[in-house]
Parts: C-alpha cells; sequence; structure tokens
C-alpha cells in the first residue's frame, strides 16, 4: 500500500516535472519500454511542445493534461498518438540524468484525427492516475 501522502508527492512530482507532450502519426499500440511516439511530429523544428498544455489535479492522485493544438502547425497531417514528457532536466535514475523530453510517462494512441484543417479547433485530454 502507498500511503496518501506518498501518493500526493507522487503527483506532485509529475506535475512539476512533466510539463511537455509530443503528437505523432503511429497508431498501432503502447510498448511499456517505448522511450518515444512512434512516429513524432516536429513543430518549428522541435518535437517536445510546451505551449498550449494545462495540467490539473482532482484527488490525492489524478492528473488532466489539457493539450489544445494550434491546428496550423498540423495541416494535413492525421494524428493518431499523444504522449506526455518530461520538461524538467535533473531527472536521474540509476546514474543517468536526462534531458527534457527523454522520458516519456505516457503514451495514447487513439483513431486519427484528421486530416487537419487550419481552421480546426482540437482538445486531447490525458488523464494520469498516480498510484
Amino acid at each position: 500500500m502507498i500511503t496518501e501522502l506518498a501518493r500526493q508527492a507522487l503527483r506532485d512530482f509529475v506535475q512539476d516535472k512533466f510539463l511537455g507532450y509530443k503528437i505523432g502519426t503511429g497508431g498501432d499500440s503502447s510498448n511499456p519500454n517505448a522511450t518515444n511516439l512512434d512516429a513524432p511530429l516536429s513543430v518549428g523544428g522541435a518535437e517536445l511542445q510546451t505551449s498550449g498544455i494545462t495540467i490539473t489535479t482532482s484527488g490525492i492522485s489524478s492528473i488532466d493534461f489539457t493539450i489544445t493544438l494550434s491546428a496550423s502547425s498540423y495541416v494535413g497531417e492525421v494524428i493518431r498518438e499523444v504522449g506526455i514528457f518530461n520538461t524538467a532536466t535533473d531527472i536521474t535514475i540509476d546514474g543517468t540524468t536526462y534531458a527534457a523530453g527523454e522520458i516519456m510517462l505516457v503514451r495514447v494512441p487513439f483513431d486519427g484525427i484528421g486530416p487537419i484543417t487550419s481552421s480546426d479547433t482540437i482538445e486531447i485530454v490525458v488523464s494520469v492516475d498516480v498510484f
């Protein structure tokens, strides 16, 4: 059993360190050993994005990542996956320090959305429970 205080601490760690996302066109099942999306898209030369994301918590262990996409950045694409990634650069695991975008918290594949037009409004909500 993880205590309620420890669950809150884990939730707060995730909320503080995982503030970025990537959008992609891959759509197969998720692999727990994956470190990136199947087919991430670049926006402005970068896969990792931090604009348009809002993070809210509910209860002692739930986090909602709400991503509002700028459709003009994805015109013509059919998006099929989203991932939540670290933006913190001070995460060290087993002696290895990871740069921003190197740790994927969760990947969610979904039925394709698109082809996207510049007038589309796209909001994706990823809910995570930290146990």
